[in-house]
């Protein structure tokens, strides 16, 4: 039996019209709906739309010109210390509100994505009288300072030691100003020393009296008088249990502020107490007191027994552009060793005491004085050039001013001055924002060429394909291939329209094909009449 063919044909029209409503992006009298697809990039995320909470991705199909509210997260948690952080919508919308309306974008389409991009944060926590947390980039640098002294009065103080974690299991370092790549979540804190001032004086100006300073408090203060008329140490509103108040060299705790005063004999006292006797010259005993370079500081008699009062400079320049000098770092014997005023015991054979210096050298880098450094030490200096952040970077080309020297960070051995400069080159970052491959993205030198390529198709399988419609952003072109002089960073948002013409194509042709072979066999019956089937 042969079915009728008016059923046949309109069997077949039926299942063709079926496939063209199941076809994505073709518009219809009957379907007339706008898809919405949001996505959310690298993780998946809670999304607000018109009130009800959905995941993403999600996918709407909303009526024409209806108006619907958006709402993400503008930080994702992953846990106290990390989080993801909205950064911008695929058409460089910023905020995580927005409210849409359901139409065909500019170019007809029916189905329109939005990528939500996010990036990683971490938190870097600073424990201060109030805590402050910060939030940045993964792998970008964080900068914290603070003071180095914290004035309690004018007695008291707090000064900056170093930088540590929270735990206690390390110390990041021992400069008020710190600089960490956040690779990692960070909670740190400064430490401080308490010091405290020691004021010591003397109940007039004939005497010579050592001492005063600040000191951390438990450190041992050493203090002297010296004067043939020391009588007693006094302490102002205070006890110290620990010092020697009758010796005119003593030292003491400090646990707290303290004004000493260096009380004299008054000259009655004096004079009754004391047993002239002139000095005869038998009873002088040489003194010579020299440097470790080779200068002498003097050359001199004083009576044995007697305590004499030598001096030496704290720093000696060696030559007249300041670049060399010696530093006093302590004398070969006597009771303030440590001191460029010393004090020693003159006795009976003569004596020689020498002050020891270190030789440093200066180092400038990139005409800036960088320091101080002892000769013979090993020094590592870093290349200062600028702080990268996510869109400029500086990548390190060479030292000049010593040789052998290819790496950022430079070791020397100092045996001289030097005058060191690094040279680096900066890098712009080109991003491209697209849903489909563009070529390059990335780094490039300041003032280098960009080639950005696209596609002018793509094609998508199903007789669907993506057309280039043009750059958008910093940059704006229709072409598909733009040349860019890199001067800055860059953002490019590449547009695409996807079209269905070969889909309808291929379907027109196919339903044709159907129909026409349907009126052949209709028309065939009609001229020729039904055959009966051979048994």
């Amino acid at each position: 039996m042969y079915m009728n063919s008016y059923l046949f044909i309109f069997i077949l029209s039926s299942l063709l019209y079926g496939l063209v409503l199941t076809i994505p992006n073709i518009p219809s009298a009957y379907a007339d709906k706008i898809i919405f697809r949001f996505e959310t990039v690298p993780v998946n995320t809670k999304i607000i739309v018109d009130n009800i909470i959905y995941t993403t991705p999600v996918e709407f199909r909303w009526d024409r010109w209806s108006e619907h509210k958006v709402t993400l997260p503008e930080h994702i948690s992953i846990d106290e210390s990390s989080r993801y952080s909205l950064v911008s919508w695929s058409d460089l919308y910023k905020d995580s509100n927005r409210s849409i309306v359901a139409d065909y974008d500019k170019d007809g389409d029916s189905t329109i994505t939005y990528r939500i991009y996010y990036e990683k944060q971490y938190r870097l926590l600073v424990l201060l009288d109030d805590a402050r947390e910060e939030w940045h980039y993964a792998g970008s640098l964080a900068s914290i300072e603070v003071e180095s002294i914290k004035v309690i009065d004018g007695q008291s103080r707090l000064v900056f030691s170093s930088w540590i974690s929270s735990d206690h299991s390390r110390v990041l370092s021992d400069s008020s100003r710190l600089t960490v790549i956040m690779d990692e979540g960070l909670v740190i804190k400064p430490v401080y020393g308490k010091q405290y001032y020691l004021s010591v004086s003397a109940s007039n100006d004939s005497a010579i009296v050592l001492g005063s300073g600040w000191y951390y408090e438990g450190a041992k203060a050493k203090i002297a008088c010296i004067s043939d008329d020391f009588h007693v140490w006094s302490i102002k509103d205070a006890v110290a249990e620990d010092i020697d108040y009758t010796s005119p060299i003593t030292t003491l705790t400090v646990d707290r502020p303290y004004t000493i005063e260096c009380i004299l004999k008054d000259k009655k006292d004096k004079e009754e107490g004391m047993i002239r006797e002139q000095v005869l010259p038998a009873q002088l005993s040489r003194l010579i007191v020299l440097t470790s370079y080779g200068a002498s500081l003097k050359d001199d008699y004083a009576p044995y027994n007697s305590l004499v009062n030598i001096n030496a400079k704290d720093v000696v320049q060696i030559d007249e552009h300041n670049e060399n000098r010696y530093v006093f770092t302590d004398w070969s014997e006597g009771l303030m060793k440590d001191s460029i005023n010393n004090v020693v015991l003159v006795d009976r054979d003569p004596k020689v005491v020498v002050a020891n210096y270190k030789k440093q050298h200066s180092v400038y880098i990139n005409g800036k004085h960088h320091g101080w450094y002892d000769e013979g030490s090993n020094v590592e200096f870093r290349c200062p050039k600028p702080d990268s952040s996510e869109d400029v970077k500086y990548e390190f080309l060479s030292w000049k001013g010593i040789d052998n020297a290819t790496q950022e960070t430079l070791n020397i051995t100092v045996d001289r001055a030097y005058e060191l400069s690094c040279s680096w080159k900066e890098l712009y970052r080109v991003s491209i924002i697209s849903p489909y491959k563009v070529e390059g993205s990335g780094f490039y030198e300041k003032g280098s060429h960009a080639i950005i390529y696209a596609k002018e198709s793509i094609d998508l399988g199903l007789g669907r394909s993506a057309q280039f419609i043009g750059f958008r952003g910093d940059v704006v072109s229709d072409d598909n291939i733009i040349d860019i002089i890199v001067d800055k960073p860059y953002r490019i948002v590449a547009l695409w329209r996807e079209d269905s013409t070969q889909q309808y194509i291929v379907i027109t042709v196919l339903a044709s094909s159907v129909v026409a072979a349907a009126l052949m066999y209709s028309t065939g019956i009609r001229r020729y009449g039904r055959r009966e089937s051979i048994p």
